[in-house]
Order: structure tokens, then C-alpha cells, then sequence
């Protein structure tokens, strides 16, 4: 009896230890895969006692991880996606000022540029001052281009920190602003023009005036006048006033545009004009006028 009964504890003690063994190696086995990434698994464990309630924990604990890590791949995924599409420049430092992320827009700005190295050096050490000095800093930086252009940026620094609100780094974001600012300089010139035509408005009525008075005088004395050539060169004057008339009635309507009124013109008349009022310079610079 005692020899069937020592029998029969070894086959138990075999039985139990292979009914033991078998789901902790599966769940060591398990263990591994899971250490080294793997979530997509589960662990085939049927049975109704402590191993398979901790088969279904596993399981369970397992599905979690996995929605879990895929919804930080769909925000890391969301937040690249963002950062590649912004037209702002990016560049990202940590702790110890080391560089860890440069997005798409900064490439795209500082590649077309012949000295972006000079410029990126320049950008990264004022992320790296505003991280030491725990400062934020906001920077027009003008850049010579090949020495015919010019480069304008707007930087923004600002320090990265945590929900307890530690520093663990610091960004620097930029806009290439070459193109607004040529626009506001665009601005400000036709201010400057749209005041300059309203001088030019002012003088031309107060030039208009006395020159009213003089047009009367001359056709007076062109009145009074009986030579020829003296009646000439009085009705030259006051033809020429009537042309400065005109130029006053051109800066008026340049500061009020009007629409352009077309009539005929005598050429010849305009020429002979001309050369009437040239006369003298062609005298005392020897020029001999031929008309065909």
C-alpha cells in the first residue's frame, strides 16, 4: 500500500507541476512579447481558477495599453501634422540647448537663403539666451541677402514647460515678413505722394491766382500795343500762361483724377510756338533751325 500510495503523490505531483508550469510559462512567454512592444497579442489561457482570472487581467490590461498608445500615436501623429503644415517657423531646444526638432516652414525659410547657417546659429542662441535668462523675447531681425536683398524676420521666444510648470525647454517661432514689410513701405510712399498731392493741390490754386492778373495785364497791353511783333510776343505770353493753366489743371485732376477730355491739336502751331520761345538759346549756342 505504501509503495501505490507513493506512486500515486508522485503522478499528483507530476500532474500539478505540469498543470503549474505550463500557463506560467505561457505567461512569461507572454511577459516577454509585451516588454518588447508587442500589444497585439492575447494570452490563450481557459481555465476557471487564479490563472485564468490573471490570463484575463493580462488580457484585459493589454487592450487598455493598446488604445492608450494608440491614442498618443494619433496626437503625437496630430501634432507633427500640425507642426509640418504652420507657415511659422519652429525650432524647439531642451534643457541643455541642444536643438531636438526643426519643423518644415523653418527649413523652407532658411533653405532658399545663401548664409542660413549664420542665421539659424543666430536664432538658436537667442532660444538658448531666452531658456538661461527664463525670458521671452520679441525680435525684428534683418538679414543681408548676397548684398542685393534683404531678409526680414519676426521672432517670438517663449519657454516649454509642464503641467507643474517645470522649464523643459524653450521654441523659437519666426516669419519671414521680407514681403509685408516691402508692402508697408509701398504704404507709407503713397501717403507720402497722397500728401505731397495735396501740397501740389494747395500751390496750384495760390500759383493760379496772380496769374489770372497777369493774363488780364498782358491782354490789356496787347490792346494798347500796335506793333506787330510786340502784339506777338504779348499773345506768346499769354499763351504760355494758358499752358501753365493747363499743367495747374493737371496736378488738380492727377490730386482729383477726372476723365480725360480728347480734342484735336495743331502741331505746327505748338511747334512754331516752340521755337519762337527756344529763339535766343538757339542763337547763342550756334544751332540753325531748318523747317520742312
Amino acid at each position: 500500500f505504501a509503495i501505490i500510495f507513493l506512486i500515486i503523490a508522485v503522478e499528483l505531483s507530476i500532474f500539478l507541476a505540469h498543470n503549474l508550469s505550463k500557463p506560467i510559462k505561457k505567461l512569461t512567454k507572454f511577459c516577454k512579447k509585451v516588454s518588447k512592444g508587442d500589444y497585439q497579442n492575447k494570452i490563450d489561457i481557459k481555465r476557471q481558477d487564479e490563472f485564468g482570472l490573471l490570463a484575463n487581467s493580462f488580457n484585459e490590461m493589454i487592450k487598455k495599453i493598446n488604445q492608450s498608445t494608440n491614442k498618443l500615436k494619433n496626437l503625437k501623429e496630430f501634432n507633427e501634422d500640425i507642426l509640418r503644415s504652420t507657415t511659422t517657423g519652429i525650432i524647439s531646444v531642451d534643457q541643455d540647448g541642444e536643438v531636438i526638432s526643426i519643423n518644415r516652414a523653418a527649413k523652407n525659410i532658411l533653405k532658399k537663403e545663401s548664409e542660413q547657417e549664420k542665421i539659424f546659429m543666430k536664432l538658436k542662441n537667442m532660444t538658448i539666451k531666452s531658456l538661461n535668462k527664463n525670458e521671452r523675447y520679441n525680435k525684428i531681425m534683418e538679414f543681408s541677402i548676397e548684398q542685393v536683398e534683404s531678409l526680414i524676420i519676426e521672432v517670438n521666444t517663449s519657454l516649454l514647460t509642464n503641467e507643474e510648470g517645470e522649464i523643459n525647454g524653450a521654441l523659437c517661432s519666426f516669419n519671414d515678413i521680407t514681403q509685408r514689410r516691402k508692402i508697408e513701405e509701398r504704404i507709407k510712399e503713397i501717403d507720402r505722394l497722397s500728401s505731397l498731392g495735396e501740397i501740389a493741390a494747395g500751390l496750384a490754386h495760390e500759383i493760379r491766382n496772380p496769374l489770372t492778373g497777369i493774363k488780364t495785364s498782358i491782354e490789356v497791353l496787347e490792346n494798347r500795343i500796335n506793333d506787330k511783333s510786340s502784339n506777338q510776343l504779348c499773345a506768346n505770353v499769354v499763351s504760355e500762361i494758358n499752358r501753365i493753366n493747363t499743367l495747374i489743371s493737371d496736378i488738380l485732376n492727377f490730386s482729383n483724377p477726372k476723365n480725360p477730355q480728347l480734342k484735336l491739336i495743331n502741331v505746327k502751331k505748338i511747334i512754331e510756338e516752340t521755337l519762337m520761345l527756344m529763339e535766343k538759346k538757339f542763337k547763342n549756342n550756334n544751332v540753325q533751325i531748318k523747317k520742312k
